[in-house]
């Protein structure tokens, strides 16, 4: 699945993977942009690709950039609402929230939970509940779509301050001692640095006067 032999699995992918073997339903996975969270469903997906991962994803190009990875690693997956074709059942299904609530998603999952493909359903990009459920209500209303899904179910953020976990959880309609994975959403690559640059705007300004 992976290029790259030197590639080892992170602490926090191995607490998430350690307690999906356990059996744990329900898991918040807190970890930063970057941080690699989709393992967990690409790793399940590689290795048994006879089941299917329901992944609900805001924003589309996320979903593209997801298809194209998966692609890659050689698991189906399948963008619901694209012109895909192919009968074969994919290991991963991604769709918006809003596309959760559709007819047409309605009764295709339906038949998918019929035939036990689903092994679970993940929410990718879960913080932006707290962001953006004003104009998108469905983000918020898609958990009632996930229980319909399964039960087992991961809410994953890249950021998400320990302060503002309690009201996720309680929007989410999960316990508060829900099994929550937590690692560190910095990113150390990255430096602001404020210079003052008065001086040249000033500069600037006297160069572009007309004489």
């Amino acid at each position: 699945m992976c290029r790259n032999n030197e590639a080892s699995i992170r602490d926090h992918q191995r607490q998430v993977l350690e307690k999906m073997a356990a059996g744990i339903t329900k898991m918040v996975y807190i970890a930063g942009v970057g941080s690699r969270k989709s393992v967990v469903f690409t790793l399940p997906a590689f290795a048994i690709p006879s089941t299917t991962t329901v992944v609900i994803q805001p924003k589309k190009c996320l979903q593209r950039e997801t298809h194209i990875q998966l692609q890659r690693q050689g698991i189906k997956s399948y963008i619901f609402g694209s012109d895909d074709d192919d009968d074969a059942v994919p290991s991963v299904i991604l769709v918006t929230p809003e596309g959760t609530a559709t007819p047409t998603w309605k009764s295709m999952i339906a038949e998918e939970v019929i035939r036990n493909n689903i092994d679970r359903v993940i929410l990718g990009e879960a913080h932006e509940v707290l962001i953006n459920s004003a104009f998108r209500p469905q983000l918020e209303r898609c958990v009632t779509a996930m229980d319909t899904i399964s039960p087992r179910q991961i809410f994953m953020a890249g950021t998400l301050p320990p302060s503002m976990e309690r009201e996720f959880k309680m929007r989410m309609g999960l316990a508060q001692d829900v099994c929550t994975i937590r690692s560190s959403c910095t990113r150390p690559n990255i430096r602001f640095k404020y210079m003052d640059r008065e001086g040249d705007v000033e500069t600037l300004a006297q160069s572009s006067t007309p004489s």
